[in-house]
């Protein structure tokens, strides 16, 4: 079993935990297909991180699967919630992770220059003050320090007008990449790359599980055609998400 087959089964694992308890935060990563994408993001990180020393912020962390996959990718990651997670305990290898909680939605109990670091996987999009967080994000990072933005909602994707139809739209705040590379140049970063992903999608929100479970099943063949696909100029706009990094100037 390779490296990825093992973290793919854990994070199904985690998931199937979190069912017991009727926790939904963790059943995106219940199939193949939306569990390998936390595993593209952490090889996205710690390849783009290589050596640089310094410890890693994951930000708004949840249980801290992001946290997790860093860690054994030998990044000194840590987490940070607003909300402490419900039975944690349950699953050790999260549970044993270092979470930091604090409780105010936008103000983050580090010291500056603390971090090497940060990313957002789908957090800067739900955060009652993004310029705010991003002024925080932006103050916690040492100069010349790394942000990662991951599934940020693209005002023009499919797939968020298909879930508006349906009512289940979980974004009320999209954006473009103008909107966003102007949001990280104006508060203090220089967006070395942005690019667009999920022209197809990866979770069936909705959807039987069943069918889920089936989809989910075509990851190996399903991300190098969305990559593909997210890459053509025109048909990205249709793209679910737009992606980036950004370093503190």
């Amino acid at each position: 079993m390779t490296n990825i087959q093992k973290e793919l089964s854990q994070l199904q694992k985690f998931a199937q935990i979190g069912k017991r308890f009727n926790n939904n935060d963790l059943s995106h990563l219940d199939a193949p297909m939306g569990a390998y994408n936390y595993i593209r993001m952490a090889d996205f990180i710690a390849q783009h991180m290589g050596d640089k020393s310094g410890e890693f912020l994951d930000w708004g962390a949840g249980y801290g699967q992001i946290t997790w996959l860093l860690r054994n990718r030998n990044l000194n990651a840590s987490g940070y919630n607003v909300e402490e997670r419900k039975h944690v305990d349950a699953i050790p290898e999260l549970s044993n992770l270092q979470m930091a909680c604090g409780n105010d939605p936008v103000k983050l109990p580090f010291k500056d220059s603390s971090f090497s670091g940060v990313c957002s996987c789908g957090v800067l999009e739900h955060v009652s003050d993004p310029v705010g967080s991003l002024k925080e994000i932006h103050r916690i990072l040492r100069p010349g320090g790394y942000f990662y933005l991951f599934m940020f909602p693209q005002k023009t994707a499919w797939v968020e007008r298909l879930s508006e139809m349906r009512g289940i739209s979980v974004h009320p705040v999209k954006y473009t990449t103008t909107q966003t590379r102007e949001m990280l140049t104006k508060n203090g970063f220089k967006v070395e790359k942005l690019w667009r992903f999920n022209l197809i999608p990866k979770n069936l929100t909705g959807m039987p599980e069943s069918m889920k479970r089936i989809y989910g099943r075509l990851y190996r063949l399903l991300y190098p055609v969305d990559s593909a696909l997210s890459a053509i100029p025109g048909l990205n706009l249709l793209s679910g998400v737009i992606e980036g990094v950004a370093r503190k100037v």
